[in-house]
């Protein structure tokens, strides 16, 4: 995540998804475009806040609060 953060990348992820549930998404993110900024923050998202297509299981998932 120290690269991530150097690069002003964030991944966002709901609050109590653990760590290794987080790894593989982290590893598909590589695939992601992101720009290069050298000011703010690029917060890279894993779910498009449709709770019928999360990528995350419910119990997990953020999107039913919204």
């Amino acid at each position: 995540m120290e690269l991530w953060e150097a690069y002003h990348l964030v991944a966002d992820f709901p609050a109590n998804l653990p760590e290794p549930l987080k790894y593989p998404l982290l590893v598909k993110a590589l695939t992601f475009e992101a720009p290069f900024i050298d000011k703010g923050i690029f917060h890279i998202e894993f779910c498009h806040y449709d709770s019928t297509n999360s990528p995350f299981d419910a119990e997990y998932c953020d999107c039913k609060d919204l």
